[in-house]
């Protein structure tokens, strides 16, 4: 993300995992401009769309999203299918993730330390601390800045830098220098949080140190324009986590090898690196190709010898259920799910599969009212909404048809459609107060 500071004194006699708050916007005014970005970008994001590593990586937000300030936030995660190595936060919880720090990080670890740096940036309100100190703090500002962003994200480097700057006013050299104090001060904090999420706190200057290496490769030039990568600040981090007591970690390095083996194969480099794993790595990666095959009955028995192996891997699990509901076996996937159910409580992605598999043995209604459930946690996530809108369309309800449609369009980023179906929609409820009243809260409640 690209930081600049107030002043190279400003912080000087500060700890930089202790640094206060701005004025420059409140928080609910960060969570709409968050909130507008992100719909407004979608298609420029290319998100991933794969609701298995979009679980796990909230998961891991979770667990880093301790103390601090990071509380006032409601984190909305986005993953791009950019296989560029790069991470961004923005004003309002936004953190986005491309599909190249998947490819590259070799442990949970390496993941998380990224992940925990970008919270790092959020907490500590760097964007909008550089804002006030520049002066660029309005509306335009912050939508030219964001514009900017979207094009670093999208991979068009040039254009986003040049967006930013000249809407900072520094040029390119002075941007960057100015950038390292925050960066190591979100490294500070990043370290916090990953010792008190039960993370190896080494491992992140293992990242930075491989991201170091790979400095002239294309995959990661756009980090290093957004994060500079100097020997000093790879020194400051490495000297912060030698200060941290070693002590027994809860890693789950089983569940994120199987993340990286299906980001690996969603790039089109499935099998890559296999040679380096075990069996179990081997069995879910080829399970993956059965499954873009269609050869379902081979694929779910792979996945149930890995799911015996690593009872507790949900990755696993999720990747058993989609098998299971696409080969026909719905009435398995709704009983494994039921007894997945006694150790994961309130868990939306298994919900999410329970209404696939209802709409698979067509008991739309039921498939409507579980589905209904999971958009109250997948927010900002416009697939949740797309199935919805198919299921009322199989039982013929037009009103809600064209409401949950509207709401696809818009966090699509596609305003236009979203008026025209809310429109259909009022027109469908007629005189009927209730759904008049459902409409307008709904319309509400994304604007």
């Amino acid at each position: 993300m690209l930081m600049l500071p107030l002043s190279e004194s400003a912080y000087a006699a500060n700890d930089p995992t202790n640094i206060g708050e701005t004025s420059v916007i409140s928080i609910r005014q960060q969570e709409s401009l968050g909130r507008s970005w992100l719909r407004d970008n979608y298609k420029r994001i290319n998100p991933l769309n794969d609701i298995i590593i979009q679980a796990y990586s909230e998961d891991l937000v979770k667990r880093l999203k301790q103390g601090r300030q990071l509380s006032r936030y409601n984190v909305n995660l986005v993953i791009s299918k950019n296989r560029q190595f790069n991470a961004f936060a923005l004003p309002g919880g936004v953190i986005g993730i491309n599909l190249g720090i998947f490819l590259l990080a070799e442990s949970e670890g390496e993941f998380a330390s990224v992940i925990a740096h970008e919270l790092s940036h959020l907490s500590q309100e760097h964007f909008l601390r550089r804002l006030e100190y520049s002066k660029s703090n309005n509306r335009a500002s912050l939508g030219a800045i964001f514009a900017g962003l979207a094009l670093l994200i999208s991979g068009n480097v040039p254009l986003g830098t040049a967006a930013i700057v000249g809407t900072i006013g520094y040029q390119t050299d002075e941007l960057l220098r100015l950038s390292r104090q925050f960066e190591n001060e979100a490294d500070a904090q990043a370290l916090e949080l990953l010792d008190k999420g039960k993370f190896d706190v080494k491992e992140m200057p293992v990242m930075l140190g491989r991201l170091r290496s790979l400095g002239g490769n294309d995959q990661v030039a756009v980090y290093y324009r957004t994060h500079p990568l100097t020997a000093d600040r790879m020194n400051y981090a490495l000297q912060r986590a030698r200060q941290y007591k070693v002590v027994t970690r809860q890693l789950l390095a089983d569940e994120y090898d199987f993340v990286h083996q299906r980001a690996l194969f969603l790039a089109g480099r499935g099998g890559q690196y296999l040679a380096k794993k075990n069996n179990s790595d081997r069995a879910y990666t080829d399970a993956l190709f059965l499954l873009e095959q269609s050869k379902y009955a081979q694929a779910i028995n792979l996945l149930k010898r890995v799911n015996q192996q690593h009872p507790t891997s949900r990755i696993v699990l999720y990747s058993l259920l989609d098998a299971l509901i696409k080969g026909g076996s719905s009435n398995q996937a709704l009983k494994l799910i039921d007894d997945s159910l006694r150790y994961n409580n309130a868990n939306p992605t298994l919900e999410y599969y329970r209404a696939l598999a209802y709409a698979k043995m067509e008991d739309y209604d039921k498939a409507i009212l579980t589905m209904g459930g999971v958009t109250n946690h997948y927010l900002e996530n416009p697939d949740p909404w797309l199935q919805l809108s198919i299921y009322y369309s199989k039982v013929g309800d037009r009103y809600n048809l064209f409401r949950t449609t509207g709401v696809y369009h818009l966090l699509s980023g596609n305003r236009d459609k979203m008026q025209a179906n809310f429109q259909l929609a009022k027109r469908e409820a007629g005189k009927d107060e209730v759904k008049i009243a459902v409409l307008q809260s709904t319309y509400a409640r994304f604007n």
